[in-house]
């Protein structure tokens, strides 16, 4: 049961990181929106400092969910060993783990997100009225 709890504990730390990672990236990613799109006149647009805490708060969340997934597989690579052989795992159980493949996406959108900020790429939506 504690290499369980264990396992358990694992999945639940990720769930946190990706949770983290997820609010930094999108606060991130609407300060930027707001200042550029909404011309905020209180705020000296010349040195460009909300597009660069934006660009800093989106690439901690991403590197931060890439840090986490890379500690998950290592972890899990050592409970999965040979100390654990006789209870670690299930024959016939899946090995793609669903906070494994959400923790990949959310790190591919972050890495998407900064460098369409970082370029200044116009997105497609919302469109323009």
């Amino acid at each position: 049961m504690a290499w369980l709890r264990t396992r358990m504990a694992l999945e639940t730390t990720l769930a946190g990181w990706v949770r983290t990672a997820s609010a930094l990236i999108a606060f991130g990613f609407a300060i930027v929106q707001f200042f550029e799109n909404y011309k905020v006149t209180q705020v000296p647009t010349g040195n460009h400092l909300a597009r660069y805490l934006g660009l800093v708060l989106i690439g901690i969340g991403s590197l931060a969910t890439a840090v986490a997934v890379g500690e998950y597989r290592k972890v899990m690579k050592y409970l999965e060993g040979e100390a654990f052989q006789g209870i670690a795992g299930v024959p016939g159980v899946r090995r793609v783990y669903p906070a494994v493949v959400v923790a990949v996406l959310l790190c591919l959108v972050g890495l998407l997100a900064f460098f369409t900020v970082l370029l200044g790429a116009e997105l497609p939506w919302p469109a323009k009225l």
